[in-house]
């Protein structure tokens, strides 16, 4: 199957490449008849090069297919005889005698010569004949890809080894092994006439992931409609197979570039060599897999040829494709990260890795040693540096554990649990093993990187030997909760001081461990050993114990010792003195120091800091040391001279926190002589090296945490001519800047509620010994505080909160012993849980036997005001039957019917004359009330969450009813629209009393000519057992916005009411038309651009018409969808005063439109009249601009931007706010400015809620960038900067072009930018469609990048000219990838123009959802200079194009396309959801705002319905949050709609529409602002009324709630739904 995808995108790359040459003759007669080709260009011939022409096999006359003169022959009376014609050559032509030099050449006429064997060869410099118009020409024979192997760099010089033939099975697909460079050889060709092969017209290939996800660009180094150079012939044939006639070419060279030859170079260094030019330099090598640009792992390539037909897809499109799997290996694996935890727990206790520090693969410290508890299982985190087949686990005494890869061919994380059952107190070793997807085992010592250059050829060499396990990693086992130190002082003989370090406190006790088993029960202790030796001490707290070995060490006379190090370079140049810091190097066991500088100044600290000392001067420093066994003093005499004494100086330069460049200075020696450096890192190591310069850097890595002393002696020829030895120091701390918190919390429900535990954890990395504290505060309530402190590393807190409200988490966290430090926040809700469930039955307390009947549940979770109680609705509910005979039948035990969670309904079968008893119970299941899936019956009755209702049920025979025989559902679902099925309806009297029966179809809103009803459609004395039978004839339904035909069963009784069962409904779902699914409207005026801009809001537009050439005035034109679909013409924009750039920008939301244009002084704002948008229509405001070149608008809701990209030189936006000076009169508030000179800030700006996004595409060399602003962000309408978005492939290209469009919609932002490089003999680009949004967090991040190629001539642009983003229309993507946008590109192809899409699609191999582009396929030609795309806008129903340059009608110009694209009729049903805070609304009248899902206010921003403003919100679920207020006298409605089914039909299936028969649930807006009030709602199709009317509900309201005397009640009343809607309620 061909590859069409790919072939799509070839074909748009190669759109824009160069005008197609005129059609030629044929060289051979008859001139207009296809010839056999047996040669074309870019074949291999013996002489090392490309031949270069076409060969037509034939004898005779040979014709010129191109006019001009002879200009000259050659090779005459040799085979290789040529004409020359104008730089055409006509070779293997015997020239005829009447030519000459000079001779004209008429194309077609003139006879050139005759052919001197079996075939003419015609030839042009870059210009291949079959693919440049020899005409009549078809190839019919798809070309041929007969393989592709894979062979080491430099595989042209031929040799057998150079194959890479290896593979590794992986699933059941072999993948070839690859490393290195690699040249990829395809033997390709295409078959000609008479057996003929020539060479395809173009090979490609690129480099695929594992998930089918392309990785490179198409590299089409081998495009044959231009002709190579010989000189590069042998580079691109494979060599040891050349041959005329032979096809074989390498791909990773490039035919037609003398060196920029591309090499799948796969361990490249992804960081110091871009892709797109990779070079042979093998010093851009990667040292490492993380550097590598191919990381080691498995990939495919992809290679594709087109035949020589092959020209822009105008003709038969042959190609062939083949994919190759290749794994990638370069590097040996080895085991990069290490966590451990006990289960169930938070944080790690031990984290250590590998990093590629400086060029170096270094092993981070040893973490602080911390006790995993012995009575926990044990988790294990295993990184590895590249995906693996398997994994193996060896830990002490606990068996072996092997994980495998499975169908996961990425793994890179191995989780492994050990069971604690199995391991012993004590050191845990981890021996850990694995094997790579290619075979290789993993590295014991990561520190050493190997590259492998061939199948067993690694450098350096791989250790000899079996493979070792990664052995570096290692946990403590035992007692977790209980720890101690021990010290030993020094002052007293065997004295030790015991320090308890236990995370839990009780009561204590210490056994020493000596003979005499002596003991203390203090928290901490002291303990005189009588002997020298090591003692087992045991320390408890409560029950709990831990054993350590303590050693008492003899105690000798120290030895004292001491460094200084003097801060010369730091005091100023006139300072007479100098910052000394001192440091001891003593050894023993040390129990005081006390030192004596020789100046007065003393200290007893173990290396004092910053002593001032006297320049030029002796010191005499003493040091003396003391311990138990006695004191040893040191006295030395300093001399400090920066300019003649020699000394030396250490700089430490931190690369990590473990790694250092220590510096070592020498001063004051002769640089000429050897130096002598030695260096002491303080951890037991050190360095020595002789060098001829005063200075030299040593690297250390650290393995361990603390603080070391680093010794540095110099030894070298002072000036004075003598050796001279000095030494300094410098103390490091070896510990991580900061820490990394997370908070992470565990509660028994969400949402949770006062006076539940939660318990809290800080996630605390790296891993180390740290303490701190926590901290809760409540927002509001400045009295409420809690603080806990928590030590040892134990960061959990448990709280019960006392009441609700919102809360802030804090933690702070502090290492213990060095100065990291770590910060997280977090917030939490609580509200009060909702008091108990509410269930009610309503149904017929007496039935007739035999029949059926529905009974319904009405569900409530009843809790007080304010109270979420979405988060409490009913999750279960059971129906119990109990018969007459005393059996119980459980007829359903779960909701069936989600559309309504607060309503449910069962259809009962009564068979049996007696008494029933229905049960029907319903609870909450968040809180764990189940045992077995069944409710624990020690909860019933008893519970807050649990109520049932019983409703004894009558059945008798001595009733009448209706039956339903047939159809058996209410919506039969085999009737199709038209009208081909017919329904068969059947229904009897179950009871002993006759009825009376009719047959009607329903009036309203439905398809009333639709069904024909067969005579008698009535009848009397339907007996007990009869049954009526007829059929109903469906006709098709061709009426405009009708979805169903409903039929009506009746049955009476002899006092004219209804039975049981009666009315019966059957609706027969018939979908009518929605208006045509394209309509194009043409412009009126031949001097104006009409479509040159377009916006559209639902089902409302305007269309800007600004005028071409002359000097009126542009206008703009309000167009509305009507009853049939159709888009209308209703309201005419006009200008006070003749604007001729009038309209070339608009937008539209809901009330207002604004107008303006490039060129234009002005913008103008209009507001919709009450009547609605009618008639000619002049602006409610003139606004002056400071500029008016560029300008463009947008509007949402109160506030209106215009950008003015050349304003200052930068780019101004002016923002502007409705009730700004007075109600309407839309003032300025807020401007904003570019960064920079040519930035164009403002270029684009767009408005969506409470996001303006801001584009400035800049120029020159520039990428451009997008403001993204919040209206917000830190207090009512600050409109502050929250993002800088920037392009997320960059690169050296001129005019990028990011942001040059803008669309902001919901939490997405669309924009395009394109990039360029050198390729096809010009620039190729690429239009680059990111799409960024909001997820999960509060910054924009990139969600998917489509994107086309394009052939550019200068100048280079961005052609897309609009973009619109919007929900995904077509398919449904997770939430995260619900977006869109559709782009208008109204330069390509000479003007003509396109519309594309972004839209995100899962349909690659591994169903990932991916952003991909595609170009609209029309069946309506377009035409050079329409410019299509010049505009386009998008809704949940239409999209808009507009057409400035159509011209196909008479005196009309310009045209807008309006297209379908679904059968959505509202925000709402396209899933569309809106939180609305901070605004007002002044007195006035309101269009409906319309959303999914409402929210007004919140974040204690306003949101408030002034006095006199009469305003309709409507939505599934409507909230109001803090900060709403509707005030007295406000007519405000929140208008609750169905949740309507099946959502996704509306795209997929645009006949297919919901039903709009359906319950209406309960109005949780009112339920929650008056909850005493029980709002209950009216079914239509079902015969028992909640309520008697709507009256009553009002009525029984009044009597409740003293309403003030002006409370206002509206009445809505519509097919399907009745409403009550409460007005003038100020919130409190």
């Amino acid at each position: 199957m061909k590859a069409n995808r790919f072939l799509f995108i070839i074909a748009n790359f190669i759109l824009c490449i160069g005008n197609i040459a005129s059609q030629i003759l044929w060289p051979l007669s008859p001139q207009n008849q296809q010839h056999s080709v047996v040669g074309n260009i870019g074949e291999y011939r013996n002489t090392n090069r490309f031949h270069l022409g076409t060969d037509v096999s034939g004898t005779g006359s040979v014709y010129a297919i191109n006019s001009g003169i002879v200009t000259g022959f050659s090779n005459i009376g040799t085979r290789n005889s040529t004409v020359w014609v104008d730089g055409y050559a006509y070779i293997h032509v015997i020239p005829t005698t009447s030519i000459k030099i000079g001779s004209p050449v008429v194309a077609g006429q003139t006879i050139l010569g005759t052919i001197y064997s079996n075939h003419v060869h015609i030839q042009r410099n870059d210009f291949n004949f079959l693919n440049h118009g020899l005409c009549p020409y078809a190839d019919q024979n798809t070309p041929v890809i007969n393989y592709v192997e894979f062979r080491e760099d430099g595989a042209n010089l031929y040799r057998a080894t150079a194959l890479l033939n290896e593979t590794s099975s992986i699933n059941g697909i072999e993948y070839t092994k690859v490393y290195n460079k690699v040249d990829i050889i395809a033997d390709v060709y295409d078959p000609g006439d008479n057996n003929s092969f020539t060479s395809p017209i173009t090979i490609l290939y690129s480099i695929f992931d594992s998930y089918g996800n392309r990785i490179d660009d198409w590299f089409n180094n081998f495009d044959f409609r231009n002709i190579p150079e010989n000189s590069r012939a042998t580079n691109c044939f494979y060599i040891g197979t050349q041959q005329a006639g032979v096809f074989i070419y390498i791909l990773t060279s490039h035919p037609t570039s003398g060196n920029a030859d591309r090499y799948l170079n796969t361990c490249l260094n992804k960081r110091k060599a871009p892709q797109n030019s990779w070079p042979k330099n093998q010093s851009l090598d990667a040292s490492c897999n993380f550097e590598s640009y191919y990381p080691d792992g498995l990939y495919s390539i992809k290679v594709i040829i087109f035949d020589a037909d092959f020209d822009n897809f105008s003709n038969n499109n042959l190609s062939d494709s083949e994919t190759y799997p290749i794994i990638i290996d370069n590097f040996h694996p080895y085991i990069s990260n290490v966590k451990i935890k006990e289960s169930g727990a938070f944080n790690y206790k031990y984290e250590r890795g590998w990093f590629w520090i400086n060029n170096k693969m270094l092993l981070s410290p040893l973490p602080a040693s911390k006790i995993l508890d012995q009575n926990a299982d044990v988790i294990i985190e295993i990184m590895t540096s590249e995906p693996m087949k398997k994994v193996t686990l060896q830990v002490s005494n606990h068996p072996k554990l092997e994980i495998d890869c499975g169908i996961d061919l990425n793994k890179t994380l191995w989780t492994f649990t050990l069971s604690h059952n199995y391991l012993t107190p004590g050191q845990q070793e981890l021996k850990i093993s694995g094997e790579d997807l290619a075979g290789n085992q993993i590295l014991s010592n990561p520190s050493v990187v190997h590259i492998r250059q061939s199948y067993s050829n690694w450098q350096p060499p791989l250790p000899s030997g079996p493979s070792l396990p990664d052995t570096w990693h290692s946990f403590m086992f035992g007692n977790a909760d209980v720890d101690f130190d021990a010290a030993q002082t020094g002052m007293h003989y065997n004295h030790i001081e015991f320090t308890d370090k236990s995370k839990i406190t009780g009561n204590y006790k210490w056994e020493f461990g000596n003979p005499e088993n002596s003991i203390a029960t203090t928290k901490d202790a002291e303990f005189t050993y009588t002997n020298l030796g090591t003692y087992s001490v045991k320390h408890w707290v409560n029950q709990k114990s831990v054993s350590k070995h303590v050693t008492v060490n003899q105690i000798t006379t120290p030895v004292c010792s001491f460094e200084y190090a003097p801060g010369f370079g730091g005091q100023k140049s006139n300072s007479t003195s100098v910052l000394v810091d001192f440091y001891s190097t003593s050894t023993g066991v040390i129990g005081s120091y006390s030192w004596d500088f020789g100046n007065g100044h003393t200290s007893t600290e173990k290396s004092p800091q910053n002593i001032e000392l006297s320049l030029y001067t002796w010191h005499t420093v003493t040091l003396s040391i003391t311990n138990a066994a006695g004191t040893d003093v040191l006295s030395q005499d300093i001399y400090l001279d920066p300019n003649e004494f020699p000394y030396a100086s250490i700089f430490p330069w931190e690369l990590d926190y473990f790694v250092y460049d220590f510096e070592v200075l020498a001063s004051n020696f002769k640089p000429e002589e050897p130096i002598y450096f030695c260096i002491d890192f303080g951890d037991g190591t050190s360095e020595e090296k002789i060098e001829y310069n005063d200075s030299y850097v040593f690297n250390h890595q650290y393995f361990e945490f603390g603080e070391f002393l680093i010794v540095a002696t110099v030894t070298g020829i002072d000036n004075n001519g003598k050796e001279k030895t000095v030494s300094t120091a410098k103390q490091v701390t070896v510990e991580p800047e900061y820490f990394t918190v997370q908070i992470e919390h565990i509660a028994q429900n969400d949402p949770v509620y006062p006076l539940q535990a939660i318990t809290f954890n800080a996630l605390v990395e790296p891993s180390s010994n740290y303490f701190g504290n926590w901290a809760i505060y409540k927002k509001g309530d400045p009295t409420f505080y809690y603080s806990e402190n928590f030590m040892n590393s134990n960061s959990t807190m448990e709280f019960c909160f006392p009441e609700k409200g919102i809360y802030k988490i804090v933690v702070d966290v502090y290492a213990s012993g060095f100065a990291a430090n770590g910060h997280a926040e977090t917030e939490i809700e609580i509200v009060n849980a909702p008091d108990y469930q509410n269930v009610e039955v309503f149904g017929r307390d007496i039935v007739c036997k035999n029949s059926h009947c529905t009974y319904e549940a009405l569900l409530q979770p009843i809790g007080e005001p304010g109270v979420p109680d979405s988060k409490w609705w009913p999750t279960n509910i059971r129906w119990t039957l109990q018969k007459p005979d005393g059996s119980t039948q459980i007829i359903c035990d779960e909701f069936e019917y989600w559309e309504s969670q607060f309503y449910q309904h069962q259809t009962l079968s009564f068979e049996t004359e007696g008494t029933y008893l229905l049960r029907v119970e319903t609870w909450n299941n968040q809180h764990d009330y189940e045992v077995n899936n069944l409710l624990s019956p020690q909860y019933i009755n008893t519970i807050s969450f649990y109520d049932l209702v019983e409703k004894p049920i009558t059945v008798t025979q001595n009733l009448a009813a209706i039956e339903l025989i047939s159809p058996t559902t209410a919506f039969p679902e085999n009737v199709s629209a038209s009208g081909d099925e017919d329904i068969t309806l059947k229904f009897t009297n179950p009871g002993s009393i006759p009825i009376r029966w009719e047959v009607v179809q329903s009036q309203g809103l439905i398809c009333n000519d639709c069904i024909t009803i067969p005579q008698p459609a009535s009848g009397q004395n339907l007996n007990q057992g009869n049954i009526v039978n007829m059929t109903i004839d469906v006709q098709p339904n061709t009426l405009e916005n009708s979805r169903y035909s409903v039929i009506t069963i009746s049955g009476f009784d002899a006092a004219n009411n209804h039975v049981q069962g009666s009315p019966a409904f059957i609706q027969i779902g018939q979908n009518g038309t929605e208006g045509p699914g394209r309509q194009i409207v043409e412009g009126t005026s031949p001097d104006h651009l009409f479509g040159f801009s377009v916006s559209i809001d639902g089902l409302v537009a305007v269309i800007g018409a600004p005028v071409e050439a002359s000097s009126n005035t542009g206008y703009a034109f309000i167009y509305q969808k009507n009853e049939y679909g159709e888009w209308v013409k209703t309201c005419t924009l006009m200008p006070s005063e003749d604007d001729k750039y009038f309209g070339k920008s608009v937008d539209i939301y809901s009330d207002y439109a604004i107008v303006t244009g490039d060129g234009s002084d002005y913008i103008y704002i209009y507001k919709k009249p009450v009547t609605g948008w009618a008639g000619l229509l002049t602006e409610l405001k003139r606004i002056e601009l400071p500029s008016n070149e560029g300008n463009n608008v947008t509007i949402w809701d109160d506030y209106a931007a215009v950008g003015l990209p050349k304003n200052d030189g930068k780019g101004t936006v002016h923002l502007y706010f409705r009730n700004k000076g007075g109600t309407d009169n839309w003032g300025l508030i807020k401007s904003f400015e570019g960064n920079n000179d040519d930035d164009f800030f403002g270029h684009s700006v767009d408005l969506y809620n409470k996001i303006l996004g801001v584009g400035a595409p800049q120029e020159g060399w520039e990428t451009g960038y997008i403001n993204v602003y919040d209206r917000n962000l830190n207090s009512s309408s600050s409109w502050s900067l929250i993002q800088i978005l920037e392009p997320p492939l960059t690169s050296d290209d001129e005019n990028m072009r990011f942001g040059q469009k803008v669309s902001v919609f919901d939490k997405a932002i669309a924009t395009s930018y394109f990039r360029t490089y050198w390729s096809f003999q010009g620039h190729v680009s690429y239009l680059q469609f990111p799409i960024f949004a909001k997820i999960g967090g509060p910054d924009y991040s990139l969600i998917g990048e489509a994107k086309w190629w394009i052939h550019n001539n200068e100048p280079f642009e961005n052609y897309i000219s609009s973009i619109a983003a919007f929900k995904s229309i077509w398919n449904s993507p997770p939430t995260e990838y619900n977006f869109s946008s559709i782009v208008g590109a109204e330069k390509l192809t000479n003007n003509m123009g396109a519309v594309g899409f972004c839209n995100f699609d899962n349909t690659n191999i591994q169903q990932q959802w991916l952003l991909e582009f595609q170009w609209e396929v029309d069946n309506i030609a377009h035409y050079e200079g329409e410019k299509w795309g010049n505009s386009v806008s998008m809704s949940y129903n239409t999209q808009i194009t507009g057409i400035p340059g159509y011209s196909r009608t008479l005196g009309k110009r310009g045209a807008v396309n309006f297209q379908r694209i679904s059968n959505f009729k509202s925000n709402k049903d396209a899933e569309i959801d809106l939180e609305l805070t901070n605004f007002s609304k002044p007195s006035g009248v309101y269009s409906t705002v319309n959303a999914r899902n409402l929210t007004l206010g919140g974040n204690n921003l306003p949101a408030v319905i002034a006095q006199n403003a009469s305003i309709q919100y409507e939505g599934e679920e409507i909230q109001m949050g803090n900060g709403f207020l509707a005030d007295v006298g406000a007519i405000f409605v929140a208008k609750s709609l169905p949740n309507q089914l099946n959502v996704n039909d509306s795209r997929t299936n645009l006949t297919n529409y919901p039903n709009e028969y359906q319950t209406i649930e309960k109005q949780q807006v009112l339920q929650k602002l008056i909850p005493q009030f029980p709002w209950q709602l009216y079914n239509p199709l079902n015969e028992i009324s909640l309520l008697d009317s709507l009256d009553k509900e009002i009525n029984s309201l009044k009597t409740m709630i003293p309403f003030p005397n002006n409370a206002k009640f509206i009445k809505l009343e519509k097919e399907a739904e009745t409403k009550i809607l409460l007005i003038n309620i100020k919130q409190q």
